[in-house]
């Protein structure tokens, strides 16, 4: 994201676009959606649009938001079966352990 000057480069969007590309495939309903963060409200759209129907993650986005001093936002269990399709929503996850990793990045210096 930062890195290339764009707020919706996150990890789930960008990986779903290119795994798309890579395979040309609009439906990606024959995969599981790995994340060390509860995706945002964008990533959440991202990730019903692409009829994915597993989604995992490590760490909620309450949690992140403590960590961030982010303000509150909603969870992805909440978004994502308000569709059609059924998605299964798995986390938080070892959220302890992608805390810890997650605190060691630098997030004050990026508030940019």
């Amino acid at each position: 994201m930062f890195a290339r000057s764009d707020p919706t480069a996150h990890a789930e969007r960008l990986v779903i676009s290119e795994y798309a590309a890579q395979f040309s495939k609009l439906r990606l309903d024959e995969c599981t959606l790995y994340s060390v963060v509860e995706p945002c409200f964008m990533c959440s759209g991202a990730i019903h649009w692409a009829k994915i129907p597993r989604l995992v993650f490590a760490a909620s986005q309450a949690s992140l938001g403590t960590l961030t001093g982010g303000g509150s936002k909603p969870s992805a269990s909440t978004l994502l079966p308000a569709g059609q399709q059924r998605i299964e929503v798995i986390g938080p996850a070892l959220e302890a352990d992608a805390m810890a990793v997650l605190s060691l990045y630098p997030w004050i210096e990026r508030r940019t």
